[in-house]
């Protein structure tokens, strides 16, 4: 895959994007093994966290990474591990609040957190193309609550989820520099279950071991859709923006959706209104770059693109 991306673009930014859209379409399963997963969001997110390290950890390259991180980056990067914990759980329990559409459409609504996070973390100016973008996130979730009001708390829940992967994906960004990805992600991950033990013995329902498919569901999830494109997202953000890649996963609603339709039939729940309202959100994924493109121009001139050639 590496050499067919060599030959596609030259420039690392546009094959950061295309590895960043294949961890999109394998992150767009997620939602649909969250649902076949018969328990709870605490003891999934559980199972997904110790599966996915386990899995890191078997990689060389990740266990050198280990040794390299200071103890000041290991603290950094745990705390961030907290945060992908609890969007993890905000998500998961939208799913289960409502249903995998609601949680997807919920989740789209990076884009509007990111716009305020990456300013303030990195300490630079606000960019009107994403404050219009996030407006426009605003219009489409405000149709789906007016439209919906059933799965409010679900998407309420969901739109928590939105906000802490925003979260997350801007201080890794911050953050990461030349640090190892995969040793980063194990940390984090690693954080995340060692926090969540403690709650998983105080849960009458705790589920310690998978029966049947949840078995093979959970590790589908861990593995294919958790290990892979979360290595895959933090290498691009060391040549894309946070904003851009909470857009490029603004594309994980569309195959979610899709499926959840072809899979539960989700769409003969939903009215109209609910997908009009979903469609607003998800043409900020397509407007943004557009919109952000155009200010570049004016700002800097027509030079610019020849500049960078």
């Amino acid at each position: 895959m590496g050499k067919w991306l060599q030959r596609l673009s030259g420039n690392p930014a546009t094959r950061a994007l295309a590895l960043l859209h294949f961890a999109v379409f394998l992150w767009g399963f997620t939602a649909i093994l969250g649902r076949l997963i018969s328990f709870g969001a605490l003891p999934l997110v559980w199972h997904r966290l110790w599966i996915t390290a386990l899995v890191l950890l078997l990689f060389r390259k990740t266990r050198q990474g280990l040794r390299q991180l200071s103890f000041k980056a290991w603290k950094i990067f745990g705390g961030i591990g907290l945060v992908v914990t609890a969007h993890w759980i905000c998500f998961y329990g939208a799913i289960k609040l409502a249903n995998a559409s609601v949680a997807l459409v919920a989740l789209s609504t990076g884009p509007l957190f990111a716009s305020a996070f990456e300013p303030l973390i990195f300490r630079s100016r606000f960019k009107m193309a994403q404050v219009l973008t996030g407006l426009i996130c605003v219009l489409g979730l405000t149709l789906i609550f007016r439209e919906v009001p059933a799965v409010g708390l679900g998407l309420a829940v969901g739109v928590v989820a939105a906000l802490l992967s925003a979260l997350f994906s801007t201080l890794n960004k911050k953050y990461l520099g030349a640090h190892s990805a995969t040793a980063v992600t194990w940390v984090e991950l690693t954080a995340g279950w060692l926090a969540l033990t403690p709650c998983m013995v105080m849960e009458e329902s705790a589920v310690w071991w998978p029966q049947g498919l949840d078995f093979l569901w959970v590790a589908l999830l861990g593995i294919v859709c958790t290990a892979l494109p979360f290595i895959i997202s933090l290498q691009v953000l060391r040549h894309i923006s946070a904003f851009t890649a909470n857009l490029a996963v603004n594309l994980e609603p569309v195959y979610g959706l899709l499926l959840a339709a072809l899979v539960f039939k989700e769409h003969t729940t939903l009215n109209a209104l609910f997908y009009l309202g979903s469609g607003i959100i998800l043409l900020t994924v397509f407007i943004s770059p557009i919109l952000e493109n155009t200010q570049k121009f004016h700002r800097k001139g027509p030079s610019t693109k020849q500049n960078n050639l």
